[in-house]
């Protein structure tokens, strides 16, 4: 019965418990995608207008520090960057204490890195407090959205509970600050869509609050701004008033956009061809990419197409070991350097993930989301996993090849629990009572999270 009534309290223990875990077996080293730069610009934004580098600091951002296999290499390590912490490397000004919005979502972890500085923590410490910024936020809003939602519950705390996120909220990364917003977002969108009151001004504002936020950093789920047009007539006191209000949405989603596209387009008309370029990707340029998808449009189409509809070339860490693993692995068993579980737990995963997306318990209630809602959101989660390809074609794919590189599965994240609202319906019910199924998914969520946690972190280097 406490399960029904406090599922989110179980998956604060359970995100919490393992986050931590996680935090103090990785320790104070960067293990994640890109930590070194997540971790450059959390340092600079817990410094003043001059950036003071100590010898640490600088080495964990140009990624100079050994790996460890054993628990005396690791206290070799935190003792190293613990004398390093204190010797002065080199000094930077910032342009401006101004925080571009793109990189607001670092500002959890760098409050508590700081506090941590501060309060005269030995750089390794303050190096894995800051982290508890990004669980902290990653635990407080997803609770938040498992609470508040009234519609498939399990869905949301199963999706918040694999392994993948709750890795992703154990290291330095905006990942799942985006991951977080948009599940609150949804959530608030959701009750609002299946409510049969008139819509409510405060929570909308929180919605499109909460989808601005978790598109900040990552500008490609910017579509599931147009979910609030899917609001019935209903719901609005006239056609004049839901005219004004979906024209609204339209504008808030075209001046989103536009700092996606805007400034490619400047550059394009103004002959920049080294921007926004990935230096990671080899010879790429955005403006010179997006010249030749012009010049080659039915080329470009079929590109797209054949990409994301093969599930086969998605990109973990860059070697062949990892490209060719799963995608259901890559997707939520997957952690980082640390690795990947082996293919028959990704297999086990997917049907179970197919029974929690495809079924639902017995008289569970039915929400607004008929046929032609499913439709119109299958519209907007292709119009994102398009811009998802497209901004790594765009940035990190050498110009004119005809394969898209760097898509991670992990990016399909924040959007799988709108995918369950396509998928679900309630003609397939699993006749389990609703306690039953609840200890089902939890019990489910818990073995997967304890094999990733046991086989790529405790066993290889702690047992």
């Amino acid at each position: 019965e406490l399960l029904l009534q406090k599922t989110e309290l179980f998956f604060g223990l359970y995100a919490l418990g393992f986050g931590c875990l996680l935090i103090l077996y990785i320790g104070p080293r960067y293990n994640t995608w890109d930590e070194d730069t997540h971790f450059r610009n959390v340092y600079a934004i817990a410094s003043n207008q001059e950036i003071d580098w100590s010898n640490a600091a600088w080495k964990m951002y140009q990624k100079y520090l050994p790996d460890f296999n054993t628990k005396a290499e690791k206290a070799m390590l935190k003792n190293y960057l613990n004398e390093q912490g204190t010797v002065f490397h080199h000094a930077e000004n910032r342009d401006s204490l101004f925080l571009a919005y793109n990189v607001r979502g670092y500002l959890p972890m760098a409050f508590l890195f700081l506090f941590g500085k501060k309060t005269g923590m030995s750089f390794s410490d303050a190096y894995m407090f800051g982290k508890l910024g990004n669980l902290f936020l990653y635990v407080f809003l997803c609770m938040l959205a498992i609470k508040i939602v009234k519609f498939r519950k399990m869905i949301f705390a199963s999706v918040a509970m694999l392994p993948t996120v709750v890795y992703q909220g154990a290291v330095y990364t905006y990942d799942n600050v985006v991951f977080s917003f948009l599940i609150l977002g949804i959530a608030l969108w959701i009750n609002e869509l299946s409510s049969k009151e008139m819509i409510n001004r405060k929570r909308v504002i929180g919605i499109i609050c909460c989808f601005l936020f978790g598109s900040f950093s990552k500008a490609v789920y910017i579509p599931v701004l147009l979910l609030l047009l899917l609001f019935s007539k209903e719901k609005f006191n006239s056609k004049r008033e839901r005219y004004f209000f979906n024209i609204g949405i339209i504008c808030l989603f075209l001046l989103m956009l536009s700092t996606f596209i805007l400034p490619t387009l400047n550059s394009v008309a103004t002959g920049n061809l080294s921007f926004g370029a990935d230096s990671r990707g080899g010879e790429t340029s955005v403006v010179l990419q997006l010249l030749s998808m012009i010049h080659h449009p039915v080329s470009t189409v079929r590109l797209f197409l054949k990409e994301i509809f093969s599930f086969d070339n998605f990109r973990n860490l860059g070697y062949a070991e990892a490209d060719n693993v799963n995608w259901i692995n890559l997707l939520g068993l997957n952690l980082a350097t640390l690795g990947t579980l082996k293919e028959k737990w990704g297999s086990l995963l997917l049907i179970f993930l197919s029974f929690l997306f495809g079924t639902s318990p017995e008289n569970e209630e039915e929400s607004l989301v008929g046929i032609k809602r499913k439709i119109q959101i299958g519209v907007i989660l292709f119009m994102i996993v398009g811009l998802i390809w497209m901004a790594l074609y765009l940035s990190f794919t050498v110009v004119g090849e005809f394969s898209i590189k760097g898509v991670q599965a992990r990016y399909y994240l924040p959007i799988l629990v709108l995918i369950s609202f396509v998928t679900w319906n309630q003609k397939i019910q699993n006749k389990l009572e609703k306690i039953n199924y609840y200890r089902i998914v939890m019990i489910g969520m818990t073995f997967f999270m304890g094999l990733c946690v046991y086989n790529l972190a405790l066993k290889p280097k702690l047992f």
